[in-house]
């Protein structure tokens, strides 16, 4: 195509005036098509509006019918100027029917390009064709002009291009199916001057491709997407028109174009835009978030990973009054909070609980109260020791009285959690009347969702005890009528399936469980070996530190049903057999029946059976059975009656071995493993008290000291003053063996103890009060 060559520049024209024709504004006036720009298009024909022209596509997604505004690709119809005007793709303004009537023409050059190209003066209109050039002639010419070094010239042939893709029809596809245009369009962004006018014009391009499915194809066939991703630190008029093509990706091709976005570090790139002060840009960027985490796992980690996102987030939504903006950043707030505890602990450093509170009184959409529910309920398990959340705890007890049963679901979670181990908000929930709102919403889905019962019952174990309204929160159990159902839940609900409720049901320091312990006694005559075995258990917890239930199930006679599962299931399920042995141990020792339970198990003739445990399960396979014998062969023994059928099943031999054994693990644990020292510790510690027991009959004392084990029990009588060094020294006592005359040279093992027990001292004295039950 050849150019006029004349030399005579005419005068600039003035600001205001426009030129007389528009052959004066184009650099190529003589191609057929730029001589019809202006001329009106047939609305009857016209299908470049996307509102006329929809994707290929029936099925729409969830996230994409949920999302806070209008999912479909942005429409050209909705921009309110074409490529003339600077602004951006703002569709989600209101329109002019003169913006789509007719396709303007390109904004005059200034004056300077003029100056620079002066035989473009010397350009004469050309007559207007009486027929339009098929776009399959336009497009060779266009790859030509877009070979060009000339920011001028590819500006104004990408120009030329949007329209043919914005008027639709077979122009729009000879467009798309020539992949060689689309190479030469994405080259073009290096061409860019550094004005940032040739990258606007193709950003708006893209965008206009991006409307139809083809197009978002082509562009991915071609490599498009890291081209974008490149530019989005543009000039928010540029970017406008790159984050919504990218969006458009996000819902036509999900996957395919979130993994390429991913690639391309596309999820930082949007991150990076939520310092925009744009809110409807912010709308499309978080949008496009919660799009890359639902179609990307590395997108979801990496936002649920971002300290930034989160901090840009809640500062947004804490300060902004755009709804769709809220509700879209209130879906991201559940996926994010579902990460790592470190994310959780930086959602509360930042103030989350009282923004969510906030924006859950204030609010009027039901949605976002949802979702900033189930945000705050995957939080407050890190928010136990947080303070001043009286106003959160007011606004979660007024939802409970709704009928909202989303919304009271989560409330009870956070509820529970926010009570737990936590003395203020427990008092706080019982003067809010929590209590007995808990109970009504538990009686009236005693038959429904087991997520509420499950989160129900754990608030109220949790308001039962330890804070100064204790007894308040029982009697209000009580004046609800609640017990009754709360038995009933052990009754109805299957233990297998609903372990998690019938865990909850189970208080330890609840008060009139008589008839609930009456009903599990009553289970373990039954051949359902689940419901058995979870009876046990709950037995176990209840008679763990609690005198009354103790007795209580020695009167029921509880302590021979045990034994009678512990022979049956001798060789058979580890769980039955170290709760049956936990929940025996508990109830031969601190109670007014100690010695009646003790003798049941005698007259059981359980003794041969407990002692044979000793030889047949290994301690490194069978830790916690292992420990549990020991513990009730320790409380056995402080029955004289008992002791010597005890030494005639060989349980002292046992016991010494299990010592020397377990010393020697613990010694080669030592440098490879310190974190299980105290278990080792807490074990040598409860043997050494059945030997101390034991010793009381003479034929022991002759035993203990045939299998030399002396110098072990000296050793630990000889480290720091502990629980474990204490048991020791009597135990030598006991023997009369003078540990001042017997000391060890074994330097390095009184030093391994001196570290070991200067830090576990405090956990040992404590287990301790444990392990005597």
């Amino acid at each position: 195509m050849d150019y006029p060559t004349s030399n005579r520049v005419p005068p600039p024209p003035m600001h205001h005036q426009i030129p007389s024709h528009p052959s004066h504004s184009m650099h190529h006036p003589q191609h057929p098509l730029l001589s019809n720009q202006l001329q009106p298009i047939n609305p009857e024909t016209h299908t470049s509006m996307w509102l006329d022209d929809p994707y290929a596509v029936s099925n729409t997604s969830v996230s994409q019918r949920d999302s806070g505004f209008n999912s479909r690709a942005a429409s050209l119809r909705s921009i309110e100027s074409t490529v003339t005007n600077t602004t951006g793709p703002l569709h989600h303004g209101p329109t002019t029917a003169s913006a789509y009537e007719q396709i303007p023409p390109p904004p005059p050059l200034p004056p300077d390009h003029e100056n620079i190209h002066p035989q473009y003066a010397e350009m004469q209109p050309a007559p207007v064709p009486q027929s339009r050039p098929e776009p399959s002639q336009v497009i060779p010419e266009l790859l030509n002009l877009l070979m060009e070094d000339d920011a001028v010239i590819i500006r104004e042939a990408v120009l030329l291009t949007h329209v043919l893709v914005k008027e639709g029809g077979e122009g729009r596809s000879e467009v798309i199916r020539n992949r060689d245009l689309i190479h030469a369009l994405l080259e073009s962004f290096s061409k860019d001057v550094g004005d940032g006018k040739v990258i606007y014009v193709l950003a708006n391009l893209f965008h206009a491709l991006s409307q139809q499915q083809e197009g978002l194809r082509a562009i991915l066939d071609c490599g498009g997407i890291p081209r974008l991703i490149q530019i989005l630190d543009s000039p928010d008029s540029t970017v406008n028109f790159v984050v919504t093509t990218l969006h458009n990706f996000l819902i036509v091709l999900q996957e395919q174009s979130a993994n390429e976005i991913d690639r391309c570090n596309g999820t930082q790139s949007f991150i990076n835009l939520l310092h925009s002060s744009n809110d409807k840009l912010l709308t499309l960027v978080s949008d496009c978030l919660l799009k890359m985490s639902s179609c990307n796992l590395n997108s979801k980690l990496f936002i649920q990973n971002s300290e930034e996102c989160v901090q840009r987030l809640l500062s947004i939504f804490d300060t902004t009054k755009y709804d769709k903006l809220l509700l879209t950043i209130s879906k991201l707030f559940p996926i994010i909070s579902s990460g790592n505890e470190i994310i959780k602990r930086v959602f509360l450093q930042l103030n989350a609980l009282s923004i969510f509170e906030k924006q859950i009184r204030l609010t009027k959409s039901i949605r976002i109260r949802h979702n900033c529910l189930i945000a705050l309920r995957n939080i407050s398990d890190q928010a136990t020791r947080m303070r001043d959340v009286e106003s959160l705890l007011q606004q979660l007890a007024g939802i409970l009285l709704t009928d909202d049963h989303q919304s009271v679901l989560c409330s009870i979670g956070i509820l529970s959690n926010l009570t737990a181990d936590n003395r203020t908000n427990k008092s706080l929930l019982v003067k809010l009347n929590g209590v007995q709102t808990l109970m009504q919403k538990l009686m009236m889905n005693a038959d429904g969702n087991d997520d509420l019962i499950e989160a129900a019952l754990c608030t109220l174990r949790h308001v039962t005890a330890r804070h100064d309204l204790e007894n308040e929160a029982r009697e209000a159990i009580r004046k609800s009528y609640g017990i009754g159902n709360i038995v009933k839940l052990l009754r109805d609900k299957n233990f297998k399936e609903h372990w998690g409720i019938i865990k909850a049901t189970v208080a330890t320091r609840m008060r009139d469980v008589e008839s609930l312990l009456q009903q599990l006694a009553g289970i373990l005559l039954t051949d359902d070996h689940q419901s058995v075995l979870c009876s046990i258990g709950i037995l176990s917890n209840l008679t763990a530190d609690n005198r009354t239930n103790k007795s209580l199930l020695v009167k029921l006679n509880g302590v021979q049903t045990l034994m009678q599962k512990l022979m049956m299931n001798a060789d058979g399920n580890d769980d039955l057999i170290e709760a049956a042995l936990c929940t025996l141990r508990h109830v031969t020792a601190r109670h007014d029946l100690e010695n009646e339970a003790r003798e049941a198990i005698r007259k059981s003739y359980g003794i041969g059976n407990i002692v044979k445990l000793l030889r047949d399960k290994n301690f490194k396979e069978h830790w916690g059975i292992i420990k549990a014998t020991v513990g009730l062969i320790k409380n056995l023994s402080l029955s004289p009656t008992i002791i010597s059928q005890l030494c005639e099943q060989n349980a002292f031999r046992r016991l010494i071995e299990l010592l020397i054994n377990i010393d020697r693990e613990r010694t080669k644990i030592y440098d490879e493993n310190k974190q299980y020292l105290h278990q080792f510790d807490v074990m040598i510690e409860i043997i050494l008290g059945a030997l101390n027991n034991l010793v009381k009959d003479s034929s022991c004392k002759t035993i203990i000291k045939e299998m030399n084990c002396i110098s072990i029990i000296i050793r630990y009588s000889n480290i720091p003053p502990c629980s474990l060094q204490q048991i020791a020294s009597i135990l030598l006592k006991e023997l009369n063996i003078d540990r001042d005359r017997n000391q060890l040279n074994d330097s390095s093992s009184h030093q391994q103890f001196n570290n070991n027990n200067n830090n576990n001292n405090n956990h040992m004295i404590d287990s301790r009060h444990i392990r005597q039950q």
